[in-house]
């Protein structure tokens, strides 16, 4: 029974495959080579450097004290000390903020109770331009340390606003998509039909000065723990890639 089942089922799809019409397949056959032999994938690529317009850091204030009071006390005041003192500097779209507040009390055998506050505040300022972009950076770092911040650490550069940046990339991978493809068709002598876009991607890198930190030397007098800093802001690279899909005639 079973095997006539099985006879039945191979008889039917044996007529099923040959009253398809031989044009019809012939048709299909000659579809998928048309498309292999008029459709063309071409990459586009591109990179640029950017210079960035902004800067930030980080500052970290340490102080210790036998009582939480105090040692909050003055913390409060070293912090109040090293930011005013930056605001001197006239760097325009200055912030601050608390990026981090901690303390913790330690016992110790004869010395009695000991608390120690970290508080760490990053520094950030924005589309200053690129020509005084490494000053403004380097003098922050010094009158920091100078009016008694600890460390300061993670410095680096970038760009605000990054659309102009990938606009800008964007058509240049464009660009080298169409240039490329132009040029196949040229030496072929086919002529271009409307492209697609199958996809496109971005990327950026950070400018090469991206951390930076420097910690004052306790077992220096203060007026040789901080001489002049000298950092200088690299360039941000944006690269692009964008695939097109051509078809020729």
């Amino acid at each position: 029974m079973r095997k006539s089942i099985l006879f039945i089922s191979l008889f039917v799809i044996l007529l099923f495959n040959l009253s398809i019409p031989l044009s019809a397949q012939e048709s299909s056959q000659e579809g998928c080579k048309d498309f292999k032999e008029y459709v063309m994938r071409v990459r586009g690529e591109a990179e640029v450097d950017i210079e960035p317009d902004s800067f930030k850091l980080v500052l970290v204030v340490e102080s210790e004290s036998a009582s939480l009071k105090s040692a909050i006390k003055d913390n409060s005041e070293k912090i109040s000390k090293i930011t005013e003192a930056i605001k001197k500097l006239n760097i325009p779209n200055l912030e601050f903020a608390t990026s981090n507040f901690n303390f913790d009390q330690d016992k110790a055998f004869l010395i009695g109770k000991k608390t120690k506050i970290q508080n760490k505040v990053t520094v950030k300022a924005e589309s200053l331009g690129y020509d005084k972009l490494s000053g403004y950076a380097s003098d922050t770092v010094d009158i920091a340390m100078a009016n008694g911040a600890t460390e300061v650490k993670n410095l680096s550069f970038y760009l605000k606003d990054e659309s102009k940046a990938q606009d800008t990339v964007l058509k240049l991978a464009l660009d080298d998509a169409k240039r490329k493809a132009s040029l196949i068709a040229k030496e072929l002598g086919l002529s271009l039909k409307p492209y697609n876009v199958l996809g496109f991607w971005f990327d950026g890198r950070a400018a090469p000065m991206t951390s930076y930190s420097r910690q004052k030397n306790f077992l220096m007098k203060e007026s040789m723990a901080v001489s002049k800093t000298q950092v200088v802001a690299g360039k941000e690279a944006f690269s692009a890639q964008i695939d097109l899909e051509y078809k020729f005639e």
